[in-house]
């Protein structure tokens, strides 16, 4: 499965998810989706940490979290 998305997992000194994996809330803005964006134009900065995944397999997961298992 290739990795082909990046995702804000928690912004420095913030509060973490429950997932240990990624973070399911905030995909509007916390996905990093154009490649010309550098990390800072993001709000990335020192112990902001970042989520790597296959974006079909992460849909799939958020439809049936309960039921798909996280590879």
């Amino acid at each position: 499965m290739t990795k082909d998305t990046l995702k804000i997992y928690t912004k420095a000194h913030g509060s973490k998810t429950q997932n240990l994996t990624i973070n399911l809330d905030h995909d509007e803005d916390w996905i990093l989706k154009d490649d010309n964006f550098t990390l800072s134009s993001y709000g990335i900065e020192n112990e902001t940490e970042l989520s790597f995944f296959n974006y079909d397999a992460y849909q799939k997961f958020k439809e049936h979290p309960d039921v798909i298992k996280w590879d």
